[in-house]
């Protein structure tokens, strides 16, 4: 019982205590912004940096709800196991265990795939901006064909 319940016990607190990762990522894709409007002094970044803000709390969401799940099923888990001390149901106390073990490997799989979003969300704002800044400054070969109409009247 002892393993299962500091298991539990530690995977509380390692995702109550997770730090927050999505500070540096937004600021790294701010930055790009920033600096093209550096160089581009009429480039509107402003939508671009709300989009970088919304990508954040929406990432900042995820893991809170990650973070939340697997600390309820941590307490739910530790609550079992208190409740398995003295009693010989070793199927109860491996069922718990292997809710710790799933519990532990759906958080780890939840906060990958939210940090994949996360950063193509990211990608994509600064590759729109890149594209946006591409078409304004190719230049296009216009072709005009010669008119050799005759003009006005005589």
């Amino acid at each position: 019982m002892a393993p299962g319940l500091a298991t539990a016990v530690r995977l509380k607190h390692a995702v109550e205590g997770a730090e927050d990762i999505s500070s540096a990522p937004a600021d790294h894709a701010k930055g790009s912004l920033q600096d093209a409007k550096h160089d581009w002094h009429d480039l509107n970044i402003g939508p671009g940096l709300s989009q970088i803000d919304a990508a954040r709390d929406r990432y900042r969401a995820r893991h809170q709800h990650a973070v939340s799940a697997a600390a309820g099923h941590s307490q739910h888990a530790a609550a079992a196991l208190h409740g398995l001390i003295g009693t010989t149901d070793y199927a109860g106390v491996a069922a718990i265990y292997t809710l710790l073990d799933h519990a532990i490997a759906g958080y780890n799989a939840f906060e990958d795939l939210s940090a994949q979003v996360y950063g193509s969300e990211l990608d994509a704002i600064i590759g729109a901006h890149d594209t946006l800044i591409e078409r304004s400054v190719t230049p296009l070969d216009i072709v005009v064909p010669a008119d050799n109409s005759p003009r006005g009247g005589d």
